[in-house]
């Protein structure tokens, strides 16, 4: 069949076909990594029909990575991989390093579940987001990018969710046991529903769309009926760090002025008999909140071994010395006291890790780089990414390691990116000016 031009209809129809592009493909793998817990269970229920479901992850990685690399190999684009090849052989050395120093870190270095080869260098862990967002670039897209993946977790969120109300308990991971037990709550599903409740947050209140805001809400909830206290702190952090950047000094006056007074007299009146009302409706329909519980009971600040963790940390940064105690040496000492062995904090793991003048200097260059970004960073996309990603890694504050948290490495490559993308734009408009004066 032949149009009016005299064009088949194929031909006409491939015209308006889309054409995938070299920025397609980098999106596809950033969705698919910053996706990686829904994917991994997709890849582990259809390897699990041939007996295979512990190789989930590495049919993740394949689809992850397959797409990426090709395009690296076929385009010739090596130099984006330079600084990521560069960031994965400092880290390695430091690790080989450590281990050469403190060999007695061996069985932490090998451990069944934070061993260092599965757990920091394995391609679908967190060091990896570096790679995802240095290839993906465009803060525009990265965004974009995280609105299909917010989607995406809070469905996978709302299938756990109703798994574990159909069940009556959470199934967690426990890495004293190495079995799966059951539990009131999921410190791991919290901190999961925290990517949504932010991402749609920051569309909310960016788009004014209500359908964003109902989606933060319901993910709010989640964390607050599934999930640990923690992430609930980072949701009102990312709130207020919004607040700060989007209204002009008098709004922010005034509402300061108007909350100073108002909270502890709404907390004095009626804060607990609302928690009073809340729990009590939840348990009517026979869901618990470990969260709603603790705040009634006023054990909220309980920090389930937090304080001893610390302790035991600061404990080794004074005996340390000025370069401390390397890579994972938090976890030979803490790990005889706790499972999991890191510091819960990352000033505290840096400080611990590389002592008071290495893990000191790493300090204060995240907090002038943190610092400058809030202050001179002007382009409202990489603004956005940024806030999102920094929010995120604010785990790091009272959980979690810097060696495993995507988010933590992902800002650092935001940070880099945007800075590339500066000095790239100054020199461009240098360069024209100088074209301009010798005409």
């Amino acid at each position: 069949m032949y149009n009016v031009r005299g064009e088949s209809s194929l031909g006409a129809n491939l015209k308006f076909r889309k054409k995938i592009t070299k920025q397609d493909i980098a999106d596809f793998s950033f969705i698919m990594f910053f996706s990686i817990t829904p994917l991994e269970s997709l890849c582990g229920w259809l390897l699990g029909h041939f007996s295979y479901s512990h190789y989930n992850w590495f049919l993740a990685v394949l689809i992850i990575y397959t797409p990426l690399l090709l395009i690296v190999f076929l385009s010739n684009q090596f130099r984006s991989l330079l600084d990521f090849i560069f960031l994965l052989g400092i880290i390695a050395i430091i690790f080989l390093t450590t281990y050469a120093i403190f060999p007695q870190y061996e069985n932490w270095f090998n451990h069944r579940i934070y061993g260092v080869i599965p757990y920091i260098f394995r391609p679908d862990r967190g060091l990896y987001a570096y790679l995802l967002i240095r290839i993906c670039k465009d803060p525009k897209n990265m965004l974009k990018n995280l609105k299909i993946v917010a989607f995406v977790s809070i469905i996978y969120g709302f299938f756990e969710f109703a798994m574990s109300l159909y069940r009556g308990y959470w199934l967690t991971y426990s890495p004293s046991t190495f079995e799966w037990v059951e539990s009131p709550y999921s410190l791991t599903f919290g901190y999961d529903m925290l990517l949504p409740a932010i991402v749609f947050a920051y569309f909310a209140t960016r788009g004014k769309k209500i359908v964003y805001s109902v989606l933060s809400f319901i993910s709010i909830l989640m964390i607050l009926l599934g999930g640990s206290r923690g992430p609930l702190l980072w949701v009102a952090i990312f709130f207020v760090i919004l607040f700060l950047k989007n209204s002009n000094k008098i709004i922010k006056k005034t509402y300061i002025l108007f909350l100073i007074p108002l909270v502890p007299l709404l907390v004095y009146i009626g804060y607990s008999k609302i928690m009073e009302l809340i729990i009590s409706l939840f348990n009517n329909i026979g869901i618990s909140s470990r969260s709603i519980e603790m705040f009634l009971t006023g054990n909220i600040g309980d920090e389930n071994g937090r304080n001893e963790i610390w302790e035991l940390a600061l404990d080794m940064i004074r005996k340390g010395g000025p370069f401390g105690y390397g890579a994972y040496g938090d976890r030979y000492v803490i790990g005889n006291y706790f499972s999991f062995g890191y510091s819960h904090n990352i000033f505290l793991e840096l400080l611990v890790s590389f002592g008071i003048v290495g893990g000191g200097f790493l300090i204060c260059l995240m907090l002038y780089y943190t610092i400058k970004m809030f202050l001179t960073c002007k382009d409202s996309d990489w603004m956005g990414i940024f806030i999102i990603f920094f929010a995120l890694s604010l785990k790091l504050v009272l959980s979690d390691s810097l060696w495993y948290n995507p988010f933590f490495w992902g800002t650092f490559a935001i940070v880099v990116s945007y800075h590339k993308q500066l000095k790239s734009s100054k020199r461009y408009y240098t360069n024209k000016n100088k074209q301009i004066l010798k005409k």
